[in-house]
């Protein structure tokens, strides 16, 4: 019997990304310069949407099972 894990890269990576945009806005937002205003946007966007897209994905897979009588 061998156990098989489903693969979970994509959400290594974005809980990686959604870090490395916490870390951002919270260490280098400070500054005035476009760019630096634009990737603090985007952080923040990135910031909020993670988390969403997690929970909406996690909720889809929920649905899935229960849809499918495997719950």
């Amino acid at each position: 019997m061998t156990l098989r894990f489903p693969d979970r890269t994509g959400l290594y990576r974005a809980l990686v990304l959604w870090f490395v945009a916490a870390t951002f806005i919270q260490t280098g937002s400070g500054g005035s310069h476009p760019l630096l205003l634009a990737a603090s946007f985007v952080a923040l966007v990135l910031l909020w949407v993670i988390p969403l897209l997690l929970v909406v994905g996690v909720a889809g897979e929920l649905y899935a099972h229960t849809v499918d009588g495997r719950a």
